[in-house]
């Protein structure tokens, strides 16, 4: 049941992290900070490279440092079943 709700967590504060208005302007204070490579769009509105973070941040809060992969494939998993 934990490795279900750090699965959740780690999707939710994803999500809220990479396309949330309410974190609108520190996106664009890291953007500002941060030069991008050449990418298309900026590390911080990737859901790969935000939820591979997040997931390890999770995983220790949870104390289960050993489902770091199943958080972020849990995770990552959820955020690519999303319609536009």
């Amino acid at each position: 049941m934990t490795a279900l709700l750090a699965i959740f967590t780690a999707y939710i504060l994803t999500v809220i992290i990479t396309s949330g208005s309410i974190m609108e302007p520190v996106r664009a204070w890291v953007k500002t900070r941060i030069p991008a490579t050449h990418q298309a769009r900026h590390f911080i509105e990737c859901r790969l490279c935000v939820g591979l973070w997040i997931s390890l941040v999770v995983a220790v809060f949870y104390g289960t440092p050993e489902n770091i992969l199943l958080i972020y494939g849990g995770s990552y998993f959820l955020a690519t079943q999303e319609r536009r």
